[in-house]
């Protein structure tokens, strides 16, 4: 299963290096004109700008937070862990994956609620159904879901091989 699940984490691994590379190669390019915008006449409109740098940084980020946990980047807390040995030590690294998947689990399911009030909502500047900007929060969780599982899937089996050679 974790071999499946790798082949699918390659694909989404371009798909969220790729988002964050356009992402934030927009929001540059979005705020560089709203900086020029304050020295160009005052017939020009361009208060769309914040508003899609704003959306484009949602979207860097849940590509990103997939990215950090492949690279074990998110902040944690491991005094528990470095303290505990052998079959505790598993039991929590176990029992906190369990209760870490049940949350992306229920974020995900959540975020498809808000998805469809995003529908009711028009944006501000763009004038565009927030559902729009919404979209990227389930794909963002389940990207973070699936690198979560193998990441700690093969954490578990190495702690498991490292015992079983001692």
């Amino acid at each position: 299963m974790i071999n499946t699940l790798e082949k699918i984490l390659k694909v989404c691994r371009l798909i969220a290096k790729t988002g964050i590379v356009i992402t934030l190669s927009y929001m540059v390019i979005a705020i560089l004109l709203q900086i020029l915008g304050r020295y160009l006449p005052n017939d020009m409109d361009i208060s769309w700008t914040e508003e899609s740098a704003r959306f484009a940084q949602l979207w860097m980020v849940f590509f990103g937070a997939g990215v950090a946990m492949q690279r074990n980047l998110h902040v944690g807390v491991d005094v528990l862990t470095g303290v505990l040995k052998g079959t505790s030590k598993k039991i929590l690294v176990v029992l906190c994956g369990i209760f870490a998947v049940v949350f992306l689990v229920v974020a995900i399911y959540g975020s498809f609620d808000l998805i469809a009030v995003g529908g009711l909502q028009i944006s501000a500047a763009l004038n565009m159904p927030m559902s729009y900007v919404y979209f990227i929060i389930p794909i963002g969780l389940f990207y973070w879901l699936i690198e979560y599982v193998v990441f700690n899937a093969k954490q578990l089996k190495s702690t498991t091989d490292s015992e079983a050679k001692e």
